[in-house]
């Protein structure tokens, strides 16, 4: 998946990792971090509490495709409502 290609919740939820916020994985945004992980931007973490993919952490690509800005704004965190959690 193309990087410039993602959603306006996976940019949203990409912005607010950067900027260092805890948005824990729940069935309702795994969807989100596997789409981000297909972009190559977050890697899972597996745990032995959280199991398989419990965890995602940014990649250095993430942090590479914010800084040098993407051909699409990414939305304001406010503009996506935050999930349970």
């Amino acid at each position: 998946m193309d990087a410039n290609n993602l959603t306006d919740a996976a940019r949203s939820l990409l912005r607010r990792r950067l900027a260092g916020e805890r948005v824990a994985v729940t069935d309702e945004n795994r969807p989100i971090y596997r789409e981000l992980m297909a972009a190559g931007l977050m890697e899972p973490l597996s745990t032995f509490l959280r199991g398989g993919e419990g965890s995602y952490r940014p990649t250095a690509a993430a942090c590479a495709f914010m800084a040098n800005g993407s051909s699409t704004p990414l939305p304001a965190p406010a503009e996506v409502p935050a999930p349970h959690g």
